[in-house]
């Protein structure tokens, strides 16, 4: 936030970010003041990570392109694409890709390797072990 001061009745806040001109602009209340300074703030961080005018494509069409240009001519398509397909099923392939955290990947982790082990043991003892760690591996490639 910038530095905000009293000058005789106003208040005047004043932006100071490396690398760019220093911004200042007087109000008449210190609340004003204060969301000028975290507006133009945020606006200027923005505008220099690139973030603010960028659109992200969402983990569906990443991995629809994915198979379109990459998987098809693979000789392992066909389990490429079921390993892909579950992974559409997950709430957080419609998510855009630059809010896929990685807590995000951590609880999909830890709810498939409970899923795994229970299934495992009691219902199909006969599960593949590689297609968890086929759908790491995808995610990983992204």
């Amino acid at each position: 936030m910038g530095t905000i001061r009293k000058m005789g009745s106003n208040w005047q806040c004043i932006v100071r970010i490396k690398d760019h001109p220093q911004l200042s602009k007087s109000f008449k209340t210190n609340a004003d003041a204060k969301r000028w300074g975290i507006e133009t703030e945020l606006k200027i961080t923005r505008e220099d990570a690139g973030i603010a005018k960028i659109s992200y494509p969402t983990f569906s069409d990443i991995g629809l392109r994915y198979i379109a240009d990459v998987s098809i001519v693979k000789k392992g398509f066909i389990n490429e694409w079921n390993i892909i397909k579950a992974l559409f099923q997950e709430a957080w392939s419609a998510y855009p890709i630059n809010k896929i955290t990685p807590d995000v990947i951590g609880k999909f982790r830890y709810r498939q390797l409970c899923f795994r082990q229970l299934n495992q043991e009691y219902l199909f003892p006969y599960l593949d072990k590689n297609c968890l760690y086929g759908k790491y591996l995808f995610i990983e490639s992204l």
